[in-house]
């Protein structure tokens, strides 16, 4: 069973502006979602998500507002190491990797892929829990606040458009005015796009100097959200063992963790996932990395991600993302043989880089 998340304080505190430039009461949403001063004050606490649900809740009663996740994620104004990141970055392109590899310091189950192709960045956002996944609130924050946040960090930057994962509420036409772009609702997948030109756009206070400090200091902070979480650690050496090649086995996982198998299942189990969801996690990021590469066949992805037989690989495809590997090809748009097909799968599960399978990369 996937685990709660839980949040920087920082990101709560900066959601309590937002609803409170709404018009909300913030003291008495702060005391309702059990929220203390002296927890939001301590910029390394970490926030059960929970209580930040609990917050859209209530706020949507007291203002009246079916769309108030949308709002709040208007008026956000972003701060923390994510943000000053994509601010000082070089180029856009180097903040958006450096987001993708940050994302948990904000929400420690979160994922951020990065996929580029000929004409489109698709920036996919997917928080990991089930809870926020669930809220329509949390999703429409969630993305309007990351778009936002890259809308000050390079100015003059437009999306393309919008997926979000839920229905539409009251209409399309307040999402569409709130995003600046045609919005799709129900999709598979959270993502926000954007034309490739953007990622030699260059960030306001672009500095590479200042970048690296940051970078340090989000690094930091994102080894002691991960420090303690076997997922992330067996998460880090299946991708090491499909690299090399290698069948990611629950034995051969354990064995380079220097625990048993039965110490792993138990540990896993305390974080309320286990082994095959881990694994099939990082298979499915893995593959779809890979699938945006149309100079690979479907069989040379499938061996990439430890499958032997491409049949077997298909099923436990389609079981990952409801659709076939050939139909999520083609639902990228991009064009097969005329695009340079570059591609990169990145997502945030820890704080260092990571090999690259042959065919992705920025």
């Amino acid at each position: 069973m996937p685990r709660s998340s839980t949040v920087g304080s920082i990101h709560v505190s900066d959601l309590l502006d937002a609803l409170g430039s709404l018009g909300a009461d913030v003291d008495a949403l702060r005391s309702g979602a059990g929220l203390t001063g002296r927890m939001l004050a301590d910029p390394d606490a970490r926030v059960p998500s929970s209580r930040l649900l609990m917050l859209f809740e209530r706020a949507e009663r007291r203002l009246r507002d079916p769309l108030v996740g949308l709002h709040a994620g208007e008026r956000v104004h972003t701060r923390g190491p994510l943000f000053y990141l994509l601010l000082s970055s070089p180029r856009f392109d180097e903040g958006l990797r450096s987001l993708a590899r940050f994302a948990r310091v904000a929400i420690d189950t979160q994922e951020i892929r990065v996929t580029i192709g000929r004409e489109t960045v698709n920036l996919t956002i997917d928080p990991g829990d089930p809870a926020i996944q669930d809220s329509r609130h949390a999703v429409d924050y969630m993305m309007a606040a990351i778009l936002g946040s890259i809308r000050r960090a390079v100015p003059g930057i437009r999306p393309l458009g919008v997926d979000l994962t839920h229905g539409p509420v009251a209409g399309q036409g307040e999402a569409e005015r709130a995003f600046g772009c045609q919005v799709r609702f129900a999709c598979r997948r959270n993502v926000l796009r954007f034309p490739v030109s953007a990622l030699r756009s260059l960030p306001a206070a672009a500095n590479r100097a200042i970048a690296e400090q940051i970078e340090k200091y989000a690094a930091a902070l994102l080894a002691r959200v991960v420090s303690d979480r076997v997922e992330d650690l067996a998460a880090d050496v299946i991708r090491t063992l499909l690299v090399d090649g290698i069948r990611p086995d629950r034995f051969i996982v354990a064995r380079r963790l220097h625990m048993s198998e039965r110490t792993l299942k138990r540990r896993l189990s305390r974080e309320r996932t286990t082994f095959k969801n881990v694994r099939d996690r990082v298979r499915a990021e893995t593959a779809e990395a890979l699938l945006s590469n149309h100079s690979l066949k479907i069989g040379f992805v499938a061996q990439c991600v430890g499958f032997a037989e491409t049949a077997s690989f298909t099923r436990a495809f389609c079981r990952w993302s409801g659709t076939s590997p050939a139909r999520f090809r083609d639902g990228l748009r991009f064009r097969p043989g005329r695009d340079r097909r570059r591609s990169e799968g990145l997502s945030a599960s820890d704080g260092r880089s990571r090999r690259r399978h042959p065919g992705a990369g920025i």
